[in-house]
């Protein structure tokens, strides 16, 4: 079934950008702590020295370290199968350079909860791409 014109504008304007604005206000959030940027924890007016030092004592970065020791882990290096030769299916992934590109997904996928990877056709054969949540919305 093919929507109207009109159909499809009141499906993105009542749905879709609301959805999506939504989404991105929520990573928005995250991407602030991931790249530690996040708001100042707030002490009381009457907080003296001591308080306001064990506040910004407290502040670390945290969430990156966490993004970083697990994304360290995650690597594609070979692929086997002992029921066929992987040759063709590894070649797009090497011709790509996803050796060091799929850290990038990785980092992204374990900061935000999800990544996203196109591949689309070109003219030596399919192209792979990362694309971090926050660049794309699906539905």
């Amino acid at each position: 079934m093919v929507m109207s014109r009109s159909a499809v504008v009141e499906l993105a304007r009542d749905s879709l950008i609301p959805a999506w604005q939504s989404e991105r206000q929520r990573l928005d959030s995250i991407d602030a702590w991931y790249r530690w940027d996040p708001e100042k924890v707030r002490v009381p007016n009457h907080a003296d020295q001591e308080e306001k030092y064990l506040r910004d004592l407290s502040e670390t970065p945290w969430l990156g370290l966490v993004v970083t020791t697990v994304a360290q882990q995650l690597v594609a290096e070979l692929l086997r199968s002992a029921e066929r030769d992987t040759k063709a299916l590894w070649l797009p992934w090497q011709r790509n350079r996803m050796q060091s590109r799929q850290r990038a997904i990785h980092r992204a996928a374990l900061a935000y909860g999800y990544a996203y990877t196109t591949v689309t056709p070109g003219d030596t054969g399919a192209v792979i791409r990362g694309r971090s949540a926050r660049d794309m919305f699906a539905v």
